[in-house]
């Protein structure tokens, strides 16, 4: 191991043992020390992170989870996406998921959250503000805040701003909870894939306490910490609420299975085919894609790409 990996491994042991335990401090070294196989090295990672934040989380930490209707019901089938920088300074890729999602939801309410308008919906607390304008909270870990904040407040669809809807998803539209549900797709993952935190939607009651849940253990988080213990925290918690609901559990268990959702973003520089594009949003009417890494509008041959051809949308009328 080269000396900056080594000093890495240091540094975050140290921080480890500052902001969160001594378990913690030798879980996460345990894991990043090339030292045995990977996959147990994980298990025995994350079930130390995960005990660590069921102790020092647990949903009984934050009172009874009423089940109450929320602020504002005519909002239950709102559409929430963020771009902070607001629709002209989006990447090609997130500009053209964003046309396409108004095209696909026009007889929908289609929230675009900026800047600008975020305190018009939520009120996020100074605590959680200050330590994002200081970089001490990710644009990725606020974005987790802001969506439960929204799910608790209004209910409706969490929309991450690179997905791309081939058609209006009924499935998403008409169940009171939904998410891309994929058991054992990836098992890297605290998840398993039996929920994707990029797109999220809560109609009822019932599926709000989960958020309710999520957005008392965020604040709660950041009063006491000034660095993130795991970058995919929010599945964590999400577990934690559902081994105490079982009822969510369950209509988590119920949801359709979908393997297909990230099929376009694996080919995205290949060449565009009608006929190949079609089986793919067949699958699949929602794809998760990426305006990250190398990406060519047309091969060496000159033939437009998938990607070539989600770009050439954003001329489309909406």
């Amino acid at each position: 191991m080269k000396i900056s990996g080594v000093r890495k491994l240091l540094a975050n042991f140290v921080r480890d043992l500052k902001e969160f335990s001594l378990s913690v401090a030798v879980g996460r070294l345990s894991r990043d020390l090339p030292i045995g196989k990977w996959e147990n090295r994980r298990k025995r990672y994350e079930k130390t992170i995960l005990g660590y934040l069921k102790k020092h989380y647990p949903p009984s930490l934050f009172g009874n989870y009423e089940i109450r209707e929320y602020e504002k019901p005519d909002y239950k089938n709102t559409l929430w996406v963020m771009w902070l920088q607001g629709e002209k300074n989006m990447p090609p890729v997130v500009e053209s998921c964003w046309k396409q999602m108004q095209r696909v939801f026009k007889n929908e309410r289609l929230v675009l959250l900026t800047e600008k308008n975020l305190a018009d919906y939520i009120n996020i607390p100074f605590h959680i503000t200050d330590k994002y304008k200081k970089g001490l909270i990710t644009a990725t870990h606020f974005s987790d805040i802001v969506r439960v904040m929204l799910l608790n407040k209004y209910g409706g669809c969490w929309l991450d701003a690179t997905l791309w809807f081939n058609s209006y998803p009924c499935e998403l539209m008409n169940r009171e909870f939904y998410t891309l549900h994929a058991p054992g797709m990836f098992n890297e993952f605290i998840s398993r894939g039996n929920w994707s935190s990029f797109l999220m939607a809560s109609r009822s009651a019932k599926s709000r306490k989960l958020y309710c849940y999520l957005e008392r253990a965020f604040f709660e988080y950041w009063r006491r910490h000034d660095a993130m213990i795991d970058y995919l925290w929010i599945d964590y918690f999400i577990l934690i609420m559902l081994e105490k609901d079982l009822e969510l559990k369950h209509d988590l268990d119920e949801l359709p299975c979908n393997r297909d959702y990230y099929m376009l973003n694996l080919r995205m520089n290949e060449p565009w085919s009608h006929n190949v594009f079609t089986e793919m949003m067949h699958k699949s009417e929602v794809q998760k894609l990426t305006y990250k890494g190398k990406l060519i509008e047309r091969n060496a041959d000159g033939q437009l790409t998938n990607y070539g051809y989600i770009l050439s949308t954003r001329t489309l009328n909406v």
